[in-house]
């Protein structure tokens, strides 16, 4: 787990202007917003109220519906599994279904948050983020006094599982890609991929939409680009468990959740595979700024 005692790079951050990952201050909601809805699992509708969080707060969600009320890091280490979608688990309570919305999250630049649910899962609607990058924009999205984090990539890292891999390497943006094979409805074998420079404009662009084609079938195409789309999508909020932002690229083979975590798991395990990094906060708003240096870096949530 990464601490404050690593140096923090050195250098500038590259010439880029509408990168969530260039947000120089951590960020959060300007007023409460609530939503219903059923999750997959259970039949009973889900109230979910998101609110604003102090800086360093990170995301938390909190099961009101328990007695005493159970609170539920959205981190790597909370991860409890689900080939379907994410769920996290600390101190034996588990919130399922959390994948859309940690994209959602991940891709407006909401550092910190509070998730009040009254039930064991999130709303799954359609399986993809906008719903709640809708609710989260109406909410307004508010810069905070201090500085964000982000862990660099310094050197690939690749992890295998069968014919499935992903892949994290240096970049000085923030690039996912994806891959995938499929039979065709004519029974030809094809191999389709997506790729993405994301930021928060091209997130909701071109990712928050994809729907998945086991909620929504009517999404799944010859091409299979909005599935690709959707994979993308929940790579995003697969990254975002890092609680920090990242600078690099993924890339990901017919890979799930699972190979993701682990992915990134071994990424933190190797000190020389990145580097924590801080953004000088100004007063302009959002820009390319300095790398603060030798500046004190707070632990990972």
């Amino acid at each position: 787990k990464p601490g404050a005692a690593e140096a923090v790079a050195r250098g500038r951050m590259p010439a880029r202007s509408e990168g969530f990952f260039m947000f120089d201050r951590q960020r959060t909601l300007r007023n409460v917003v609530q939503c219903t809805g059923r999750g997959r699992a259970h039949a009973a509708v889900v109230r979910v109220t998101f609110k604003p969080a102090p800086a360093n707060h990170g995301v938390v969600f909190v099961r009101v519906d328990l007695h005493p009320t159970a609170r539920v890091p959205a981190s790597l280490a909370a991860v409890a599994g689900g080939s379907f979608s994410t769920s996290l688990s600390h101190a034996g309570v588990t919130v399922a279904g959390v994948s859309p919305v940690l994209a959602a999250c991940a891709g407006l630049g909401l550092d910190n948050l509070l998730i009040e649910l009254d039930g064991p899962e999130l709303p799954m609607m359609d399986g993809s983020a906008a719903p709640f990058v809708f609710l989260l924009e109406a909410a307004g999205v508010v810069r905070q006094a201090v500085p964000r984090c982000y862990l660099r990539v310094a050197k690939p890292v690749r992890l295998q599982e069968g014919e499935a891999w992903a892949e994290l390497r240096p970049h000085p943006g923030l690039h996912l890609d994806y891959a995938l094979e499929f039979d065709s409805p004519c029974g030809e074998r094809k191999r389709r991929a997506a790729a993405v420079e994301l930021s928060a404009t091209s997130f909701v662009r071109d990712l928050a939409r994809a729907r998945s084609p086991l909620l929504a079938p009517e999404s799944t195409d010859a091409e299979g680009r909005e599935w690709l789309r959707h994979k993308l999508m929940s790579a995003v909020g697969d990254l975002s468990l890092l609680g920090q932002g990242l600078i690099g690229a993924f890339s990901g083979f017919a890979s799930g959740h699972a190979l993701h975590r682990a992915l990134l798991e071994r990424f933190l395990s190797d000190p020389e595979a990145w580097e924590q990094v801080m953004l000088a906060a100004s007063d302009e708003g959002d820009s390319n700024t300095d790398l603060v240096n030798g500046a004190e870096v707070p632990e990972l949530a």
